[in-house]
């Protein structure tokens, strides 16, 4: 079974990875029902070496090669419900459509308490950032 508190408080870009699965496992029990609780999706599939992937493109492929064919199979013939998730939003060029179209089924995992965290953590580095350039100029 899904375990979202081994991925801890990782993300991937704007993705928090345990309320990413977590909402995505909410939505297969949704749509497939009765034998749903054997078909989530493990957090193993976004682990590598035993740690939360950490980059987008790891977490693309994953997306791409594993999960994406799982959810096909569990839709069989009912792809209207994964239209948003198509192969041309896996191209790097594509990478914001990606991310909103996985974050739309689910907008309030943005603001989670591990998302705001996360946001607050890029922000204070950034800050770190400047004022280490503006003392460099001042010297």
């Amino acid at each position: 079974m899904p375990d979202i508190s081994i991925l801890g408080d990782a993300m991937v870009d704007e993705i928090p990875l345990g309320p990413w699965l977590k909402a995505l496992n909410e939505r297969i029990c949704e749509y497939v029902g009765r034998d749903a609780r054997n078909l989530q999706i493990g957090h193993s599939y976004l682990l590598e070496k035993g740690r939360p992937v950490g980059d987008f493109a790891t977490f693309a492929k994953i997306l791409r090669e594993d999960i994406l064919p799982l959810l096909e199979e569990y839709c069989y013939e009912d792809y209207v419900i994964l239209e948003k998730i198509r192969q041309e939003l896996f191209d790097p060029a594509n990478r914001d459509t990606l991310i909103d179209a996985l974050l739309a089924p689910a907008p309030e995992i943005t603001t989670s308490p591990q998302a705001l965290s996360s946001e607050a953590t890029v922000i204070e580095e950034e800050e770190e950032d400047i004022d280490e350039d503006e003392s460099g100029e001042h010297s």
